[in-house]
């Protein structure tokens, strides 16, 4: 005679030690995911300052003028400024030194954000 409960399922205890595991294995795994994150927005951002500071320093170049070189005007006079570049929703700040060297112009370039 056979016996009056058969052994096809889990136990109560089995599935609340199962799921109790399963919580604990995945809340490593979304803690990873939340640590690796953070570098990840970092480096977005870092990436945002280049392409500023490039964009910055290739509009200096195109803006080279012998007939405006000296000008007060012109965007290579020698002194300091700064502008504001907006890449994904960041603002960035383009400092900028330009100055004479001999009879070129150094332009010293920092980008810096929140």
């Amino acid at each position: 005679m056979g016996s009056f409960f058969k052994n096809n399922g889990f136990s109560l205890v089995e599935a609340m030690v199962a799921g109790t595991i399963f919580l604990i294995t995945m809340t490593g795994v979304f803690a990873s995911l939340a640590a690796v994150q953070k570098p990840t927005g970092d480096a977005n951002k870092s990436l945002g300052a280049a392409y500023c500071g490039q964009h910055f320093l290739e509009d200096l170049r195109a803006s080279v003028d012998g007939r405006d070189w000296n000008s007060p005007d012109s965007k290579l006079a020698p002194g300091v400024g700064s502008v504001i570049c907006r890449q994904n929703e960041v603002d960035y700040t383009v400092a900028y030194q330009i100055t004479q060297v001999g009879t070129a112009r150094k332009a010293t370039v920092t980008v810096s954000w929140p």
